[in-house]
């Protein structure tokens, strides 16, 4: 009897079925001490490397993990070095100092056969599960920076379809948590 079972999934220049992607190579940091400070870095297809700061959101603005969670309701912070590694195509501002890059994200719905196996013909995109993650990358030096990387780094990282409002739930899902689990991660 053949069932239908929800597949998650990330879709780039090919579609790619995604049980559990392992987060990048990412080297999380101590636990936050200032807005300031570096929760992780990631590299973009170009070999540019970028921190995710902890940052702030006070209601109306912000930037970093703290905006990115508490206005746009992402809590899994893979997300970001997938973002980056995105095979669709970034968007770079004329002096070159800021990157927008989107990651096309989504649910796919595959029947499944007796042999529990999902046959790419029989696989179709749930619409209502389906956008993109915009981050956003500032690369200018700021010399006031207390770390010893200077460049500000992740301005935020929302929905698509949202705009400014919270992403739904089941953008977190799209990968694999990373080991530390959920952000806000536990600090001392």
């Amino acid at each position: 009897m053949n069932r239908i079972r929800s597949v998650l999934t990330i879709f780039g220049a090919v579609a790619v079925m995604v049980i559990g992607v392992a987060p990048a190579t990412v080297q999380a940091q101590d636990p936050p001490r200032s807005n300031r400070d570096i929760i992780m870095t990631a590299t973009d297809t170009d070999g540019r490397e970028a921190p995710l700061r902890r940052g702030y959101y006070n209601g109306s603005k912000g930037s970093g993990v703290d905006k990115i969670y508490y206005k746009h309701n992402i809590d899994n912070l893979a997300l970001f070095p997938a973002a980056m590694r995105s095979l669709v195509n970034f968007q770079e501002t004329p002096n070159g100092t800021t990157r927008v890059y989107l990651l096309p994200i989504g649910i796919l719905e595959c029947e499944e056969t007796f042999l529990g196996l999902y046959p790419k013909n029989d696989c179709k995109i749930d619409e209502d599960r389906r956008d993109k993650l915009r981050l956003i990358v500032d690369y200018r030096e700021i010399e006031e920076m207390p770390t010893d990387d200077k460049t500000f780094g992740v301005v935020s990282m929302y929905c698509t379809k949202t705009g400014n409002d919270a992403c739904p739930d089941w953008v977190n899902k799209t990968v694999e948590y990373p080991a530390e689990g959920p952000w806000p991660w536990a600090s001392s």
